[in-house]
């Protein structure tokens, strides 16, 4: 029944929005002959106005009417559609929801089930693939790999030479999956922060940036006091405006430069661009420091986290090329750095990312060798992004969000270069 609703919606919704244009097309070609006809009523409209085969056109009222109308019935079907439960939506009767719904609704009805068209042609035939995250092993090189990642886990179930293979699978299974849920509840939870973040803004902005800017100044002090960096022309990117930058915090004597494989990264400001390669907390002194004097009153913290040094980073590689940085160079490099469209995390060695990545590959595809996209709202985007490498996507959102233009996360794609690739969007 609900199904039937959202489809008696949209049908209507499209109808009416249609009937709109129709009258506007007619109205900017400026047909005034015969609009201006004296039988022609201001609220009656040809049958076949909406669908551009009659000469029917609607007057002003009706045109705000049914366009009123019709966008309130097409905001009811996504109210709706988000109270479907996909799993009562087998395939095939996915083209008959395409008919009524058209292709854009569907996809964005099944994002949980994942129910995508291999391709256009494929989808005229009514073949699907069902892409939602792994519950069992079909594959030897999905065992392989199972076993690859279950290895690098820093904790796991002990198992016993004793037990047959479909068992030590199913306990190797478990284990990611267990990891794979904990990731779940951290990704729902970054991401409701972001919502509220959000709501707070667009709301507020004064008040949001008010609340943000105390934290903002204590991480500008921290990076300039507690981290060295270094900015440098990159060689192995084909854009004339991306920076290698270097970081790495220290306790004690400034060092002259910062020690390698810290923080390193490629940031491309212009271009909205940042390649995130090196980024191991573990290293970094001032937040080991940090960890020390977790328990010590009155002691105040002097490393940033990961998302907080890519912006800083980002910062100094905007600067690094602006002329006449004396002049609002602080201002002028948040508004580049403000167009970032994507953040790339590549080489991808985090244990707990991989276990995470690896569970929200369908049955029967293997992580790493081919590339796999979850969109925003579907169950294996939130784990994902729970994770280590791309929570930090979420956080310098949230903690940036009115200097970065681009207020959402679309996607995430795990590559066949072992990267995640994040896109912003607005």
């Amino acid at each position: 029944q609900l199904i039937a609703l959202v489809s008696t919606c949209r049908l209507r919704g499209t109808i009416y929005v249609a009937m709109a244009k129709q009258y506007n097309r007619r109205m900017s070609a400026r047909d005034k002959p015969d609009h201006d006809k004296p039988d022609h009523d201001k609220t009656a409209y040809d049958k076949t106005a909406y669908d551009g085969t009659g000469s029917g056109r609607l007057g002003k009222d009706a045109y705000s009417h049914v366009l009123k109308t019709g966008s309130q019935l097409c905001n009811t079907v996504n109210l709706l559609s988000t109270h479907i439960d996909p799993a009562n939506i087998p395939p095939k009767n996915v083209l008959a929801l395409q008919r009524y719904l058209g292709n854009r609704a569907v996809t964005s009805l099944l994002t949980k089930r994942d129910i995508m068209s291999v391709s256009d042609k494929q989808s005229k035939s009514s073949k699907y693939v069902l892409q939602r995250k792994k519950t069992e092993i079909k594959t030897l090189e999905e065992r392989k790999r199972l076993r690859q990642t279950w290895n690098f886990l820093p904790e796991k179930s002990k198992i016993d030479g004793s037990l047959s293979e479909s068992e030590r699978t199913n306990l190797m299974m478990a284990d990611l999956d267990q990891i794979y849920q904990s990731h779940l509840v951290k990704g729902k939870k970054y991401l409701d922060t972001l919502e509220e973040a959000k709501k707070q803004y667009f709301k507020s902005p004064l008040e949001y940036v008010k609340k943000k800017q105390k934290q903002r100044d204590i991480h500008n002090a921290n990076f300039a006091k507690n981290y060295v960096t270094s900015v440098t022309n990159s060689d192995n990117d084909s854009s004339t405006t991306a920076r290698k930058v270097s970081s790495s915090g220290f306790v004690g004597e400034r060092p002259s430069k910062p020690k390698e494989n810290v923080y390193y990264n490629i940031i491309d400001p212009w271009e909205g661009r940042i390649r995130a390669l090196d980024n191991y907390a573990t290293k970094d002194e001032a937040r080991k420091e940090d960890d020390k004097n977790i328990n010590t009153e009155g002691y105040k913290k002097k490393g940033l986290p990961n998302s907080e040094v890519l912006w800083q980073q980002g910062l100094a590689s905007a600067k690094s090329q602006l002329w006449f940085p004396w002049f609002y160079g602080d201002s002028r490099a948040k508004k580049a750095m403000g167009g970032v469209k994507s953040m790339r995390r590549e080489n991808i060695q985090n244990p707990l990312t991989r276990a995470v990545v690896f569970m929200s590959y369908p049955n029967g595809k293997v992580y790493w060798v081919e590339n796999m996209t979850w969109q925003k709202d579907s169950e294996e985007f939130e784990a994902v992004m729970g994770t280590p490498n791309a929570a930090p996507a979420i956080h310098m959102l949230t903690d940036h969000l009115d200097e970065i233009q681009h207020k959402n996360i679309a996607d995430v794609t795990a590559t066949t270069s072992e990267h995640l690739l994040i896109q912003y969007d607005d």
